[in-house]
């Protein structure tokens, strides 16, 4: 598993709210090649880094099973902060609904992210 988040703060005082961080490093494994002599963050991990912060908001694994909306408005290069803000609400069927949007350090909005996850059971074994 690739590692999307490196920091993580969350609030429960005005319903479930999240701040995770990010900093995009050319050392990074998964990044090396991505585009050559260009260290650029793919739209992919922004959602991962989303998923991250939602599974450690909510304390259990989970994962995207409804996009609902992505939209990616700048990149992220080397040593840039992600920084993805959002909320999570619970949905009737047990879900969890997130609204994110991603940040560069300089306060561009990089990217904006609704989607439903679902949180991850173990296969019994």
């Amino acid at each position: 598993m690739i590692r999307a988040i490196d920091g993580l703060e969350v609030s429960r005082e005005a319903g479930l709210t999240f701040r995770a961080w990010k900093q995009v490093r050319a050392s990074d494994p998964y990044l090396c090649g991505h585009f050559p002599e260009l260290t650029i963050y793919p739209g992919v991990f922004t959602l991962e880094s989303v998923q991250q912060a939602v599974a450690g908001t909510v304390g259990a694994p989970v994962r995207i099973v409804l996009l609902r909306s992505a939209r990616f408005l700048a990149p992220l290069l080397e040593s840039d902060v992600l920084t993805v803000a959002g909320t999570v609400t619970h949905g009737p069927d047990g879900c969890f609904e997130v609204d994110a949007r991603c940040t560069r350090e300089d306060g561009e909005l990089t990217a904006t992210v609704r989607a439903r996850l679902s949180e991850v059971v173990p296969d019994a074994a």
